[in-house]
């Protein structure tokens, strides 16, 4: 994420956070997050000859302590509480520091999808980050897909963020972030844009994630003891195809097939019920190649899943 923010030439800020804790080395955590800095830097001068190094080390530092509540710009003692009594020198810093959005008063409406989210009530919402226009609820616009197709869709509800909350609003002005529900399939990196005129906006790539898990159901003796607990295998898939939905990268897909179709690995296996989730790659290690071995799935073995 640094350096991804290195090479878009945002501006970075340092917060060293949980100053009060009894074991904390402050000018320690300095030291090595400056030499992080430096070390990302000159790799992503080499891509990017903008960068100006001397002015990504040149980063503001907070001191805070978030179970607190207070921030402070000067440095307090190892496991002492920053100066101040809130959170107003963080909050001064990053609107001295982060420039504010810019917009263009004639242009069309552009809406960029940076994430995603869900809802056990309206389903997969939509992370939008309103770069020109207005965008307003049950407003009819164009869905520009990575595929290049257009899509009108309707925009459902419209949530914008109070606080640590989510409250319903009407329209949302340039410079928002918003999030939108009403389109089940729409991903990261898609625009929403003017129906008349579209104008998408560049695609947003997402990196695959480099590991995997598997998610099987608890055979612990204790296992189903307590009410309400998620015990059997398809309460266990249900849960993770639901909160695999506001993860982009995420793919499942059922261990007793030959392959996976997102890694390539071999995924067949004669175990109980249970799923795994395949960030992208299958891991090189000896024990994973063992454990990953093709076998002939068996007809009495129930699937399991790997994404």
């Amino acid at each position: 994420m640094l350096r991804k923010a290195l090479n878009a030439n945002l501006p970075v800020i340092l917060v060293v956070n949980k100053t009060d804790r009894p074991d904390a080395r402050i000018d320690g955590v300095v030291s090595d997050t400056m030499d992080l800095l430096l070390g990302l830097a000159s790799d992503v001068a080499e891509e990017n000859p903008d960068l100006d190094l001397d002015s990504v080390l040149d980063v503001p530092v907070v001191y805070a302590s978030g179970k607190a509540g207070r921030a402070s710009t000067e440095q307090p003692e190892d496991g002492g509480l920053p100066a101040n009594e809130d959170l107003e020198p963080l909050f001064s810093t990053i609107l001295e520091h982060v420039p504010a959005p810019t917009y263009d008063n004639e242009e069309v409406l552009q809406a960029h999808v940076t994430n995603l989210d869900a809802s056990p009530f309206l389903g997969r919402l939509a992370l939008l980050r309103v770069r020109n226009g207005t965008l307003k609820k049950n407003q009819q616009v164009a869905w520009a897909r990575k595929d290049g197709t257009h899509k009108t869709v309707k925009i459902t509800e419209l949530l914008a963020t109070k606080g640590l909350e989510r409250v319903s609003a009407e329209s949302i002005s340039p410079g928002e972030i918003v999030a939108v529900a009403g389109i089940s399939d729409i991903m990261i990196g898609e625009t929403l844009t003017d129906l008349e005129n579209p104008k998408p906006l560049p695609n947003i790539v997402v990196d695959d994630p480099a590991i995997s898990m598997t998610i099987g159901i608890n055979t612990a003796p204790t296992a189903g003891r307590v009410k309400g607990a998620k015990v059997t295998a398809r309460q266990v898939r249900t849960g993770s195809t639901r909160n695999s939905s506001a993860t982009c990268p995420s793919r499942f897909c059922p261990l007793n097939a030959l392959t996976c179709g997102r890694c390539r690995a071999a995924v067949s296996s004669p175990w109980p019920s249970s799923w795994s989730r395949c960030a992208g790659r299958a891991s090189s290690s000896p024990s994973a190649s063992r454990r990953w071995s093709p076998r002939r799935s068996t007809g009495s073995s129930t699937s399991r899943w790997r994404t």
